[in-house]
């Protein structure tokens, strides 16, 4: 997904600027709401893996167009938030060292 490589690729600009402006930091926040959903999706896909160990062929097609539907909408959201990406002035940095962040999550 190229456009995820270049929304990820701004993400650290857009951090440093977020406290100056009040847009980049909604943009950020629906950034990350879409790696989650991402995240819960690539989760959601490795379920279906082991459920399709255990159901019938017949329900295998019926998973695979609910999982197509899911992505197609993934990557419209994905595609909004890269067009979004223009309005603001933010440059391509890259980290030597990538920190991966772990989702928080509350009961």
């Amino acid at each position: 997904m190229k456009e995820l490589a270049a929304i990820r690729a701004v993400v650290l600009d857009a951090e440093q600027q977020q406290a100056r402006n009040h847009e980049i930091s909604h943009w950020l926040h629906k950034f990350n709401d879409a790696c989650y959903e991402m995240e819960d999706l690539k989760d959601e896909f490795e379920i279906q893996a082991l459920r399709r160990q255990v159901l019938e062929q017949g329900s295998i097609l019926a998973c695979r167009f609910r999982m197509g539907n899911k992505i197609k909408k993934a990557n419209e959201m994905l595609n909004e938030i890269a067009a979004n990406k223009a309005k603001f002035p933010l440059t391509q940095k890259h980290e030597t060292n990538v920190l991966h962040r772990q989702r928080e999550t509350y009961s």
